[in-house]
């Protein structure tokens, strides 16, 4: 027989009862208990009225919800058949189900197959563990299941659907389902969804069920509570051993019920059967075992056994744990309650960086004496809550936890989020090398108050970046259990722009953090290189070396200006070395600069940007070694000359030597850009000896020439290269007497050959 579910919910078998509906496609609207309970009127039930059934922790719930109406007149009927209609209104009461035209009797008696199945395709419940072809460990009658159906009974299985009563290994899938049994196939369903609590048992009870009497106990099998087969899929596949409590019940045999030990050997002891060994079966085979010793007195026994107490569970667990090994979980709170793949993880300290969650294999030994081999996906259980991934553990059980090949930075973050990660204060060691100030190798706290070990932590504590710190290819090097070495690749420039904190990679001991050098420094991102936490802004010693084209070129030691962010840049060193000369080509200047790994860097820069248009990436941030260069200019405009005198750059003052009849002849200091007429002034003016209409200005060039030129002063006329130019540093200016004798004396007067404007004169001299 193959169960066709969607044929047996009809709203005209709900409303009329007729089958006369046109069919169209099923559709399913699903409202919450919350939301059914307000819809419908106060039960008008007792708080009992189920009575002292086995099935009342099940149907109570669902009489008080109004999900169970009255059968005949105002009386609940558990054991009585329920027909396809009366299945169809529970259905439309818990789920709020909207369907379609049914295709058989609505009098005709539902199956418990039909109920389970109709069930399973409603919730598109799947199985990942229990297979269609181990039916036959969990039901002694799996033979009974139609081969097309054998997919939605593991699925119902593995989901805990299914309650089976009295016996809970026999399913009759066949059997016409009374009112209790789709209650509890209900009510469970209603758990999966998450709309109604697990029953939580107290010892081998359900919560709020009425009390037990004890296997030892005549008829004891007919109250039983069945919570135990909710258990079904978790227990079947349990290995009996020593130091294991049982408990044995033969039905209408109560003097052959009771608890019994096995012991370390794995021998039991029964009246009637004497000692046997039953290490290693699995209960389902105890009992067929106990069933054929017991068929030698008896006619058909009927064996139920139940786990009382299990022994203490030996596991190893290896792979990415932070404490890999054998372990014993003790059973203490329930002592049939075993610990799961989670509480085993986090008992060896929790997972790694590097663990692959979603591939986690355990290794299970079966009664047969061959291995099992069970997938876990411990990532759907974190994402989506998937508690069938929680795999309940077994005695010698092998968890592996294997290693991730690549670490994807989105989920790595994620995985420190949940409480598998380890949490616990433990010491690290670590190594960061390459461009931080202080490389070398640290042990470091993590875990401590939630304050994981990141990537950008442990630069902090190496003393920050370097200016010269490749942050977009940033490498972590980590060494994996299995031996094999893991490159994880970090853009930090994406964590310090964007925010991005994936890239804050999470380390483990044994992390190496490699910081590669620029090859091609951006003086578009060099600024914001710095200005991060991750760069040491403390004011340190820097010795650089500044050449070419300014006033005190040699080695410095510079320490930056507090004022600048602890930064030292290139306008900072050309300013301790008394600021460029006149003749500096601030177009072509190069830094250049000796990196780590031993190569030599040059980085070009063009302050005429900066004091023209602002470009502030030009003013390179310094590292110590460094060595600028500032070559000199083959020619300047009169403009690019008022440009630099103006600048910061320059000096403040620029020194003119005055020869001949001005009231203060000798070198006077005047700001940059003075006017020759400014100038002349500024030295006391002509005295009444000068020739004022033949006044000489005498400059070296930057190619080792002298160039002279002759103006005729006009105080009132502005600045002009033809008539009045501007000074620069080292300018001579000669003012002539009426008399050239004059000049000549004063001439040898005041120059010796020691000091510049000597040089220069004893070159004039030559001249004429």
């Amino acid at each position: 027989m193959r169960v066709s579910i969607l044929t047996v919910l009809s709203l005209s078998i709900l409303n009329s009862g007729n089958c006369d509906a046109t069919s169209h496609p099923l559709t399913l609207t699903f409202t919450s208990v919350e939301q059914r309970i307000a819809s419908r009127p106060d039960s008008a039930y007792s708080t009992n009225p189920v009575g002292q059934h086995w099935a009342r922790s099940f149907m109570e719930p669902l009489v008080l919800r109004g999900i169970i109406p009255p059968l005949d007149g105002n009386s609940i009927q558990p054991d009585q058949f329920i027909t396809q209609a009366q299945f169809s209104s529970i259905l439309q009461n818990a789920f709020s189900v909207n369907s379609v035209q049914p295709d058989i009797d609505p009098n005709q008696n539902v199956s418990r197959l039909e109920a389970l199945v109709t069930l399973v395709q409603l919730l598109n419940l799947q199985s990942r563990q229990i297979t269609p072809e181990s039916l036959n460990r969990y039901f002694i009658d799996a033979h009974n299941i139609p081969e097309s159906n054998l997919s939605q009974v593991a699925a119902a299985t593995e989901n805990r659907l299914i309650v089976n009563y009295p016996n809970i290994r026999v399913l009759n899938p066949n059997k016409s389902a009374t009112l209790a049994e789709v209650s509890a196939f209900v009510y469970q369903a209603l758990v999966s969804l998450g709309e109604a609590p697990t029953l939580i048992k107290t010892g081998n009870n359900p919560r709020n069920n009425p009390p037990q009497r004890t296997p030892s106990q005549p008829n004891s099998r007919s109250s039983a509570p069945t919570i135990q087969a909710i258990e079904v899929a978790e227990n079947t596949d349990y290995n009996l051993g020593g130091g294991d409590r049982i408990a044995v019940f033969v039905a209408n045999f109560p003097e052959h019920n009771g608890e019994y030990a096995i012991l370390t050997n794995g021998l039991i002891n029964m009246p009637l059967l004497g000692q046997f060994k039953v290490a290693g079966m699995t209960i389902l085979q105890l009992e067929r075992t106990l069933e054929a010793r017991f068929s030698q007195t008896m006619k058909n026994p009927e064996v139920t056994v139940t786990l009382v107490a299990a022994r203490p569970l030996n596991i190893a667990i290896a792979g990415e744990v932070t404490r890999p090994g054998a372990y014993a979980l003790q059973l203490q709170v329930n002592p049939t309650e075993f610990p799961t793949i989670t509480q085993a993880i986090q008992l060896a300290g929790g997972i790694t960086q590097s663990a692959n969650l979603r591939e986690v294999k355990v290794q299970r030994k079966m009664g047969s004496g061959q291995e099992k081999i069970i997938a876990v996906n411990l990532w759907d259980l974190f994402q989506s809550g998937d508690l069938r991934q929680d795999l309940t553990l077994r005695d010698d059980d092998k968890i592996i936890i294997p290693t991730l090949t690549r670490v994807d930075l989105t989920e790595a973050s994620q995985l420190a989020n949940n409480n598998l990660y380890p949490t616990e204060s433990l010491p690290a060691k670590i190594a960061i090398v390459g461009e931080v100030f202080q490389p070398g190798s640290y042990t470091l706290q993590t875990g401590s108050g939630g304050a994981v070990l990141t990537v950008t932590r442990a630069i902090q504590e190496a003393g920050g970046i370097t200016s010269t710190a490749n942050l977009r290819q940033v490498k972590v090097r980590r060494p994996l259990n299995n031996g094999q070495e893991q490159i994880i690749d970090v853009d930090l420039f994406a964590l310090l722009q964007g925010g991005d904190l994936r890239q804050d990679v999470i380390l483990k001991t044994g992390d190496t953090i490699i910081i590669p050098t620029l090859t091609n420094i951006d003086l578009a991102e060099a600024p914001q290189l710095v200005n991060n936490n991750l760069y040491s802004a403390e004011s340190k010693p820097m010795k650089v070396a500044i050449v070419g084209e300014v006033v005190r070129p040699g080695p410095y030691n510079l320490t930056a200006d507090s004022t600048t962010g602890g930064f030292l840049t290139v306008t900072q060193a050309i300013q301790q070395a008394g600021g460029i000369t006149s003749s500096a080509n601030l177009r072509q200047i190069q830094v250049k600069r000796l990196n780590r790994n031993g190569t030599e860097e040059i980085i070009d820069v063009n302050l005429f940007a900066l004091i023209q248009q602002g470009d502030l990436r030009q003013d390179v941030i310094l590292k110590t070694g460094d060595t600028i260069m500032i070559p000199t200019a083959d020619q300047l405009t009169p403009n690019e000359v008022n440009d630099l005198a103006r600048s910061t750059l320059s000096p403040s003052t620029i020194k003119v030597n005055f020869v001949g009849e001005v009231l203060r002849p000798g070198i006077l200091d005047v700001p940059p850009n003075t006017p020759l007429s400014q100038a002349i002034l500024a030295a006391g003016g002509f005295n009444n000896r000068a020739y004022e209409g033949a006044v000489e200005l005498i400059r070296l060039s930057p190619d080792g020439t002298l160039e002279k030129r002759e103006f005729s002063v006009d105080f009132a006329e502005g600045i002009g290269e033809a008539n009045n130019p501007t000074l620069r540093n080292n300018d001579i200016i000669v003012v002539r007497p009426t008399g050239l004798n004059k000049l000549s004396d004063d001439l040898g007067n005041i120059l010796n050959a020691t000091s510049p404007f000597g040089i220069i004169f004893q070159l004039i001299e030559r001249l004429f």
